[in-house]
């Protein structure tokens, strides 16, 4: 059983236009009917899904990740690993996503349980106009590397913006 836990996690990869377009849908779901309806504004969302949803396939290859993530952080913490943290995962994604022409989205760092042992990072993205609460998620540590998003509101975890946190990493 715990050999099966060693194997790297997949993304099913048959089904990553349908992810590409779930994340697209959520994503538009923030904005404004009026402004969501809008062609350019269209395609900015589907080059910001589309670089999400890679993203999430890259890192994973770069971080050479297990499953379940805790074990991932254990291999980390006996040098078997270098990146992986969620932090990791955080500021990847923010390095992919930070130069993409948004005229729509905002990227905001958030975490959970901050300085406690439990403490997760994650990448926020809202409407532009739109509040943090409101926002979806970028979880790539939560499921070792298999795409996962949600809406701050909904998640299980209780986010709060941590706008210092981008301005330490860059």
């Amino acid at each position: 059983m715990v050999v099966l836990w060693l194997l790297p996690a997949a993304v099913n990869s048959k089904n990553y236009e349908q992810t590409v377009q779930l994340l697209k849908t959520d994503l538009l779901s923030l904005l404004p009917q009026e402004v969501a309806s809008k062609r350019e504004v269209e395609e900015e969302t589907n080059l910001l899904a589309l670089t999400i949803i890679q993203g999430f396939k890259e890192i994973r290859t770069e971080f050479r990740m297990l499953r379940p993530a805790w074990l991932h952080n254990l291999f980390i913490h006996l040098k078997l690993r270098q990146k992986g943290y969620c932090y990791h995962w955080t500021t990847a994604f923010y390095e992919r996503l930070q130069d993409l022409p948004l005229t729509q989205f905002t990227l905001h760092w958030a975490s959970s349980h901050r300085g406690g042992f439990r403490e997760h990072n994650t990448l926020v993205i809202t409407y532009r106009e739109g509040s943090f609460e409101n926002g979806i998620l970028i979880d790539g540590w939560r499921k070792s590397g298999k795409p996962f998003w949600n809406f701050v509101d909904k998640d299980r975890y209780h986010w709060q913006e941590e706008p210092e946190a981008l301005d330490l990493v860059y």
